[in-house]
């Protein structure tokens, strides 16, 4: 990443650091209960539906409420079952932190935030060890890895630095996935301070939003595929937009993501 302490870092400092932290215990991860948020479909594929439609509302109490009902399922025995499980619940949590650290001080979320971040990375790097976990599980990964070293000290970014650029490289093997230029571009965009990261993250969100434009004409192929992230792409690029003082162009790409989706309260606000 652009601005990444990792990717500052020079490689002997890397590996003498590197060895301080041999010893280190992991932190532990810390179960999450989820809000209340009404009746579900408990069948993992209205988990799934509920996830998106959460995600698409931008509904915290949904988010968390499915991704903990997500995590009760019985353990499935088939290998592709348990990862969708993990998958879904990943994304889930990964959206609750988006939306956590977005928040208010006085949200009740934003309190919760380091928690369903550790709960997040754990669920989704777990996922990310099946065979045929897609690059946006990585991408995932890479995003709160990002934000982790971002809110931690030098030492948090040895401990992390190597596992964000494995995963990194594992998402970037496919570059067809819209959820891969999207993640990666928010990545960038939280992880980083510089002129350099905001180009990057333009780059990102701006090729996230011509593959989500194409993936759209597509009809879904089952309960199970993905098909967040284009609303808040768009709503990201005014983001950037809006940090590099190209005021017009932010306006414009707030409206676009208010029109691909009026529950974006964040995009109405900054329109101008």
């Amino acid at each position: 990443h652009e601005g990444c302490r990792y990717c500052r870092m020079k490689p002997r400092t890397r590996q003498l650091m590197l060895l301080l932290l041999i010893a280190l215990p992991a932190a532990p991860v810390v179960g999450y209960a989820g809000f209340s948020a009404g009746a579900a479909d408990n069948s993992p594929a209205g988990l799934v539906r509920d996830v998106q439609e959460a995600i698409r509302m931008w509904d915290f109490s949904l988010m968390t409420n499915r991704a903990a009902r997500l995590a009760a399922l019985p353990k499935d025995e088939d290998a592709t079952a348990a990862y969708h499980h993990d998958y879904w619940r990943g994304v889930a949590l990964l959206h609750a932190v988006f939306f956590a650290r977005e928040a208010g001080e006085s949200h009740r979320a934003k309190r919760f935030e380091p928690e369903l971040r550790r709960e997040a990375l754990a669920v989704l790097e777990r996922a990310s060890e099946f065979p045929d976990a897609t690059a946006d599980t990585h991408a995932a990964v890479v995003v709160l890895l990002g934000m982790t070293i971002k809110d931690g000290s030098w030492l948090t970014a040895l401990r992390l630095g190597p596992g964000l650029m494995r995963h990194k490289q594992a998402a970037e093997r496919d570059r067809a996935n819209p959820r891969v230029a999207y993640l990666l571009g928010v990545g960038e965009l939280r992880s980083g301070r510089s002129a350099n990261a905001l180009a990057a993250a333009r780059e990102q969100l701006l090729r996230a939003v011509a593959q989500f434009e194409a993936e759209r004409r597509q009809p879904v192929a089952g309960p199970y595929e993905a098909r967040w992230g284009y609303d808040h792409a768009l709503m990201f690029l005014g983001e950037v937009s809006q940090r590099q003082g190209n005021t017009e162009e932010a306006s414009s790409w707030f409206a676009r993501a208010y029109a691909a989706n009026p529950h974006l309260e964040k995009s109405r606000e900054m329109m101008q």
